[in-house]
């Protein structure tokens, strides 16, 4: 959606992480269980993975200082 802009899927990916991580521990808060988590931990590890696993064309190269 926006290929002149790689920071913004950078914070992109951030956000879901964090936005997923973060109902792992609520549902984990409030008693759920690990069963209550399952689909959340899939959904973390696959963010994970293709934050990883993306060519390298789409990789954010920052410049050393």
């Amino acid at each position: 959606l926006a290929p002149g802009w790689p920071l913004i899927k950078e914070w992109a990916y951030a956000g879901f992480f964090f936005v997923m991580t973060g109902a792992v521990v609520s549902h984990l808060a409030s008693g759920d269980g690990i069963g209550g988590v399952v689909w959340q931990s899939i959904f973390v590890a696959l963010i994970v993975l293709s934050w990883y696993l993306r060519p390298t064309a789409r990789k954010l190269h920052v410049q050393p200082r």
